[in-house]
């Protein structure tokens, strides 16, 4: 799967979601459900590459302090979580994009 149709996806999954990680996840299901079998594992091995991305000591050293702790867990749900909101806000919280300080307005997801 092209990056463009990854973040595509992931875009129309989010237009619709008005916030709701469930309403999300259900759209991003009822997208992925259409397409070809071999697509949804594309898309699936995009996503944790996107995840892994982010895996760095600084960005969690971020989550860390911003919420006061991040256990293992935590970190990869923000992880998901950040690739979830689209191209942009990936790319404003990836590793080496900003200042740490500036990811603060960026980390805040909503707990469960």
């Amino acid at each position: 799967m092209e990056q463009g149709q990854f973040w595509d996806i992931i875009s129309r999954s989010l237009e619709v979601s008005d916030g709701s990680i469930e309403c999300q996840a259900a759209e991003l299901e009822d997208i992925l459900a259409d397409l070809p079998p071999v697509q949804v594992a594309s898309f699936n091995a995009r996503f944790v590459s996107k995840n892994l991305e982010l895996y760095s000591w600084e960005l969690w050293g971020a989550a860390y302090v911003l919420y006061g702790g991040c256990s293992d867990d935590c970190f990869e749900y923000l992880r998901s979580w950040v690739v979830g909101q689209g191209q942009d806000y990936f790319k404003a919280v990836r590793p080496g994009s900003a200042y740490v300080g500036q990811w603060s307005s960026k980390l805040r997801f909503r707990e469960r």
